[in-house]
């Protein structure tokens, strides 16, 4: 919005706004909630990480990227103490976020949100369906192209 009102581009909005505005992150929430955002600002980092406290909803803080690099320096430097007061974190199954408690939150236990989960159980069911509409399909046109030959009928032609 504030782009298209002054004529620029979204990219140089963002630059303009990180060259001047230093936001500082909240404190770690206890239960830490972190996803990806497709934000595309360069051709190398298409997704930002987003971490939000779970509880109140608020922002904690937005990283560029989710490579393994950026995770480890961001979160190194917050103090030993401060990761120990996590005790959940709730994210999709990203490897690398699956990792958290082992690198990050000794504390933390890895919980999978809601919509992921349920994705996964649609895309595991939809798979099993498709597979049997594959089966049944097969045995279908096996038993019309026995059919169609016992009948001396061109199997193309006919269904």
């Amino acid at each position: 919005m504030v782009a298209a009102h002054f004529n620029v581009s979204d990219t140089y909005v963002h630059d303009t706004f990180t060259k001047f505005v230093d936001m500082k992150r909240l404190p770690l929430p206890r239960i830490l909630s972190i996803d990806e955002v497709h934000l595309d600002i360069n051709e190398k980092t298409k997704l930002c990480c987003v971490l939000m406290d779970f509880e109140t909803r608020e922002i904690v803080d937005i990283l560029p990227n989710r490579w393994e690099t950026t995770l480890d320096a961001y979160f190194y430097s917050i103090s030993f103490q401060e990761r120990g007061n996590v005790e959940y974190i709730v994210s999709d199954m990203y490897s690398e976020y699956l990792t958290f408690p082992d690198k990050y939150f000794r504390n933390a236990k890895i919980v999978i949100d809601s919509f992921h989960v349920v994705s996964y159980l649609n895309q595991l069911l939809n798979n099993y369906l498709v597979s049997v509409k594959k089966k049944y399909q097969k045995r279908d046109k096996e038993r019309l192209k026995e059919k169609n030959e016992l009948n001396n009928l061109a199997y193309s032609s006919i269904k």
